[in-house]
């Protein structure tokens, strides 16, 4: 009777052993949205010229910015929905 028990639980505990183990799902992050911004530039003259490079130069960092904050969302929103293990 003991060796009938001992050789039922080496079964079942060898069956544990041999499922495939699952590999956890992992997603790239968006490396590039993780880098530091680029400090806007002081005017130094207060020129025509100079105030509007300095306003083009802002417009583009915030499009950069809210292209990378996108990017940072889609990327959390899609780890919440990978399923708990």
């Amino acid at each position: 009777m003991r060796n009938a028990i001992v050789v039922v639980l080496a079964l079942v505990l060898s069956g544990c052993c041999n499922n495939p183990s699952v590999q956890p799902t992992t997603r790239s992050k968006p490396v590039e949205s993780m880098e530091p911004c680029v400090p806007l530039r002081v005017p130094e003259t207060g020129t025509g010229a100079e105030l509007a490079q300095g306003l083009q130069d802002a417009s583009q960092l915030y499009l950069s910015a809210c292209s990378d904050k996108r990017s940072l969302v889609d990327w959390i929103q899609r780890s919440d929905n990978i399923p708990a293990r």
